[in-house]
């Protein structure tokens, strides 16, 4: 099956270049053997030059205009947006001639733009590029409308959070950070405008653009007196395409303060402390909210299963707009109304720059541009503060992304499941980090995860969420006595179930005491909760233990053998079938509501 495929991609690329290659090679051919020179030579020459300058022209406008038209048009979910989008694909499908007359009869010279202008519009130069923008720009904005789509939320989340104005997120930091896709856009678009040859003749056939140049050599002298012009349209258009493609967008913070993009702030927020509500309301589709926050100082924690809410709640925090929802504060001068430091699962860092420039931008952003060096050294990530992001670690990339957020200035720290993307072997690494150097240096620390022992150790109170509204509150401490839903007791990693008295519970399998041989347990039942008579009925090994499965009359229950409550020793001698005692002490058992 392998080789099938290997097939048909070669397959289909060979196809390809064949069908490219073989007119090209028969134009050289051609050439060697019957290319006429021009007739008039300087003719030719202002025909190149009739196509060049205007297509460069048209190219710069089109970037112009479709950066901006295609940001909006990605970022914007609305009647316009959609309007906007259907007007410009439009002129995709419409053959050159018809464009040139649509042009004509809205810009010739007896149309009213066009008798304001006193027919200049047409048969001049800017005729030309008036027709090679037509054709260019529909490219442009439909390509750079899918390149800046690809951006998705967490980019304008985090660009949010700093209150970073739109065209300083668009020409600052999206702009360069999908470049290379918006130059692949911008080479199509020009070569589209330089080779635009119905418009042209309808709207400008004097002067005579290269096409048109090469349509009357062939029409006066034959074939021949066409193959120097094609030559020569196909050296320009590469030449130029060629040195398109090797642009690049600026990225220099001190190239955009020129601009008044990067203006000197005032560094001082407001620090407002204490215990802080957030009202969170509204519908989406036929998603409910009302989530109620009641957040302290120090770490708070959110959890809760996919898709109850958890994510929508930090972007709401971090300024982000979501449609049907609304948000309020309270007091209302708090720190969570300013910007606030976020940084999300994925796009933690801008790819297209160094953690230190990544530094730099925010801290330019806010008006503290000497702040990069002491951030880097006072969280030791100097090390690869000038790497390439693809040269990072998973656990560099996220303390990285949280230096990053530091830049902010803000009393407020936000981190979307910051442990999500590192393997198990560097989560201690990030953990550590996030207790001795984050969390004691911000006031607000808010952060979800769906791993409960994640949130017990980094938290000092949790929150969780469920189906759009707070289903419990308790410090780090009291959360196994808290009372969940079973999605809820799912999602936060609890695969044990009981029903004990009418009442259903949940415990961590690491709770679980076993006892093998059959022996009876007569712990104190107000202290343990104890089951008797369980048979072995899988044992899976695991690098936590052996996950057994045991069996009984009113259910199964699973629970690994863990290095703390359950001693190798007996752990090893557990085989299939045997009959087992478990002790699970009453304080680890969370009880649940249907």
């Amino acid at each position: 099956m392998d080789f099938v495929r290997r097939g048909a991609i070669w397959g289909a690329l060979f196809a390809s270049a064949i069908f490219v290659a073989v007119p090209t090679g028969a134009l050289l051919v051609y050439f060697f053997y019957h290319h006429q020179l021009p007739l008039a030579p300087s003719d030719f020459i202002a025909a190149s030059l009739d196509s060049a300058v205007p297509s460069l022209i048209s190219i710069v406008l089109s970037l112009i205009f479709g950066l901006f038209s295609g940001y909006y048009l990605a970022t914007r979910n609305n009647k316009v947006s959609k309007l906007g989008t259907l007007l410009f694909r439009i002129p995709l499908g419409v053959p050159p001639l018809i464009a040139g007359i649509m042009l004509l009869i809205s810009l010739g010279p007896n149309s009213p733009i066009g008798k304001v202008f006193h027919g200049r519009l047409t048969d001049s130069l800017v005729g030309v590029t008036i027709a090679q923008l037509f054709a260019a720009l529909p490219f442009t904005v439909e390509g750079f409308r899918g390149a800046f789509s690809l951006l998705g939320r967490e980019a304008q989340v985090v660009a949010d959070s700093l209150e970073m104005g739109e065209v300083t997120r668009l020409l600052v930091v999206f702009t360069p950070l999908i470049w290379p896709s918006l130059r692949s856009t911008l080479v199509t678009s020009y070569l589209r405008a330089f080779g635009e040859f119905g418009a042209v003749l309808i709207v400008a056939y004097s002067p005579a653009s290269l096409p048109i140049y090469t349509y009357v050599s062939f029409e006066g002298s034959g074939l021949p007196a066409t193959v120097i012009p094609v030559v020569a349209t196909l050296i320009i258009s590469g030449v130029f395409a060629f040195a398109i493609s090797k642009v690049s967008w600026p990225k220099s913070i001190k190239f955009w303060r020129l601009f008044g993009l990067l203006r000197h702030r005032d560094l001082d927020q407001k620090t407002v402390g204490g215990t802080v509500s957030v009202s969170i309301d509204g519908v989406i589709g036929e998603f409910s909210v009302g989530i109620a926050l009641s957040i302290d100082e120090g770490a708070t924690a959110i959890v809760g299963p996919s898709g109850s809410g958890k994510t929508l709640t930090l972007h709401s925090m971090a300024h982000h707009p979501i449609s049907g929802l609304s948000v309020s504060f309270s007091p209302e001068e708090t720190s969570f109304a300013q910007r606030i430091g976020y940084v999300p699962q994925r796009e933690g860092l801008w790819r297209h720059l160094t953690l230190r420039e990544n530094i730099d931008l925010v801290a330019a952003v806010v008006g503290s541009s000497d702040a990069t060096d002491q951030l880097i050294d006072l969280f030791g990530v100097g090390q690869f503060a000038d790497l390439p992001i693809s040269a990072l670690s998973g656990g560099q990339y996220q303390r990285g992304a949280i230096v990053r957020a530091f830049a902010s200035n803000s009393d407020v720290l936000i981190l979307d499941e910051p442990l999500s993307q590192i393997d198990i072997a560097r989560r201690r690494d990030v953990i550590d980090f996030i207790r001795e150097y984050v969390t004691p240096r911000v006031k607000y620390l808010i952060l979800v995860t769906h791993d409960i022992d994640e949130a017990i150790q980094l938290a000092d109170s949790i929150n969780i969420i469920n189906n759009g509204r707070v289903e419990g509150r308790s410090n780090s401490g009291d959360i196994l006595r808290s009372t969940m839903t079973r999605a809820t007791a799912r999602a936060l990693g609890f695969v044990n179930f009981i029903s004990l008295s009418g009442s259903s519970y949940a415990f961590l399998e690491s709770d679980a005491s076993v006892v093998a041989g059959g022996a009876v347990l007569d712990g104190d039942s107000r202290e343990c909760v104890i089951l008797n008579d369980l048979t072995v009925a899988r044992i899976v090994t695991t690098t936590r233990g052996r996950l057994v499965t045991l069996s009984s009359k009113t259910g199964t229950l699973e629970f690994a053998s863990t290095y703390v409550l359950i001693p190798y020793s007996i752990a090893l001698g557990i085989e299939l079938g045997d009959v087992v005692s478990v002790s699970i002490p009453r304080d680890r058992l969370a009880a649940l509501v249907e």
